[in-house]
C-alpha cells in the first residue's frame, strides 16, 4: 500500500496465514523452551525475507505451509497434553495439506511412527516397548489423516479414472525425474532426454510409470548426480527478484550456483562484483537474503543439540519433517518448496538464541 500498490485479497489473506504461524511458533516454543524463544522464533519468521516474498504471491504453498504449521504444532500439544483431539487436527491438517501439494501424503507413514514413539523415550531403549496407547494413538491420526485423502483419491477415480490425491507425481516421473537420469548421462538438455525418451504406445497408468522407474533404476548414478543438484537448488536458492516485481522494477536473476558449479569460486565472486557495478540494487537484496540465510542455517544446526537436551522427540519429528520437503523433490526441487522448512528453522535457531531463564 505505500508502494501505491494494491496487494488483493487473496495476498491478505496469505499475511494472514503468515502471521498466523508466527503465532503458533511463539506458542509452541513458549511451551517447549521459555517465552523468550517463542519470540525469537516468531521473529526470525517474521523478518524472514525469504519466507514474506513468497506470502506475497497467490501460491499454494503458503497454505500448504500454513497447513503444515498446524499438524505440527497439533503433534507438538498433543505429545504435551495426549489429547486424543489434538491427533485428529494434525490428521486432518495434514490430509488436506495433502490436497494443496501431494507430497504431504508422505508425512502419513512419517507422523504415524512418531505417534507410535510418542508415548516412549528416544532413542529407544530395549526395555521400553510400544505401548496399546501409542498404537491407539497412531490409528487416531491415520483415520483423521485417510478420511480426508481416501474421500479425494476416490472422486479422482471417478472423474479421471486415477485413484490418489494427484496426478502431479506421474507427470514429475515422466516429464522431470526419468528425462532427468538421461541427460545427465548422455550429457544433454532436459528437452532433448525428453525426446529421447519413448515409451511404447500401449503402456498407460501404472504401467507407464514403471517403464518410466525402470529408466531411473538403470541409469542410478546419473540420477542420482540431478536428484542432489535439485536437493542443492532447493536449500541454497534465495528469491529477490520478486521483491522487485512488487514495485514494477525488473530484475535478473544472479545465476551463484551455476558460476560456482562451472567456474568455481573466482568466477561466483566475479559475478558479484560485476553485479553490483551494474545494478547495484538487486546484488545487495541478493547478498542481504543470502546472508540471513546462511546466519538460519547457522543459528539451527547450533541449536538443534540444545533443542534435542529439552524435546528430543519434537526436535527428531521437526528435522524428519525438514528432510522430507528438501530431499524428496530431487530434480524437481525449487526454492519455493523450501517454504514449509523455514518455520522449523526458526524453531531451531530460537534455541540457539534461548538463554536458560524466562523472560
Amino acid at each position: 500500500g505505500a508502494l501505491g500498490k494494491y496487494a488483493g485479497n487473496l495476498a491478505l489473506v496469505q499475511l494472514g496465514l503468515g502471521g498466523m504461524m508466527a503465532l503458533l511458533l511463539f506458542d509452541a516454543m513458549r511451551r517447549l523452551h521459555s517465552s523468550r524463544a517463542g519470540l525469537i522464533a516468531a521473529a526470525l519468521y517474521l523478518a524472514d525475507p525469504f519466507s514474506a516474498v513468497w506470502a506475497l504471491p497467490v501460491l499454494s504453498v503458503t497454505l500448504f505451509s500454513a497447513l503444515m504449521a498446524v499438524g505440527l504444532y497439533s503433534l507438538i500439544r498433543w505429545r504435551q497434553w495426549g489429547r486424543g483431539h489434538w491427533l485428529a487436527l494434525a490428521g486432518i491438517s495434514g490430509g488436506i495439506g495433502s490436497l494443496v501439494r501431494p507430497i504431504g501424503v508422505l508425512l502419513l507413514p512419517l507422523w504415524a511412527i512418531f505417534t507410535l514413539l510418542g508415548c516412549s523415550r528416544i532413542p529407544l531403549s530395549g526395555r521400553r516397548q510400544i505401548s496399546r496407547g501409542s498404537l491407539r494413538s497412531s490409528v487416531v491420526f491415520g483415520i483423521a489423516f485417510l478420511g480426508i485423502v481416501i474421500p479425494w483419491s476416490f472422486r479422482n477415480e471417478l472423474l479421471w479414472d486415477t485413484f490418489g490425491v494427484s496426478s502431479v507425481a506421474q507427470y514429475n516421473l515422466e516429464y522431470y525425474l526419468a528425462p532427468a537420469a538421461i541427460a545427465e548421462r548422455d550429457r544433454v538438455s532436459l528437452e532433448e532426454a525428453r525426446y529421447r525418451l519413448d515409451p511404447p504406445a500401449e503402456l498407460s497408468g501404472v504401467a507407464r510409470s514403471i517403464w518410466h522407474m525402470k529408466v531411473i533404476w538403470e541409469n542410478p548414478l546419473p540420477y542420482l548426480k540431478s536428484h542432489l543438484r535439485g536437493v542443492v537448488h532447493t536449500v541454497a536458492g534465495i528469491e529477490y527478484v520478486r521483491w522487485f516485481a512488487f514495485i514494477g522494477e525488473p530484475a535478473e536473476r544472479l545465476e551463484l550456483l551455476t558460476e560456482l558449479r562451472s567456474g568455481g569460486l573466482l568466477q561466483g565472486v566475479a559475478l558479484l562484483a560485476r553485479a553490483f557495478g551494474e545494478e547495484p540494487q538487486v546484488a545487495t537484496a541478493f547478498v542481504l537474503s543470502l546472508a540471513y540465510q546462511l546466519l538460519l542455517y547457522i543459528a539451527s544446526f547450533v541449536g538443534f543439540r540444545r533443542f534435542y537436551g529439552r524435546a528430543s522427540w519434537t526436535s527428531l519429528l521437526l528435522a524428519a519433517t525438514s528432510i522430507v520437503f528438501i530431499v524428496l523433490p530431487g530434480p524437481v526441487g525449487e526454492p519455493r518448496f523450501r517454504l514449509p522448512v523455514q518455520p522449523m528453522l526458526a524453531m531451531f535457531g530460537a534455541s540457539a538464541g534461548d538463554g536458560d531463564e524466562d523472560l
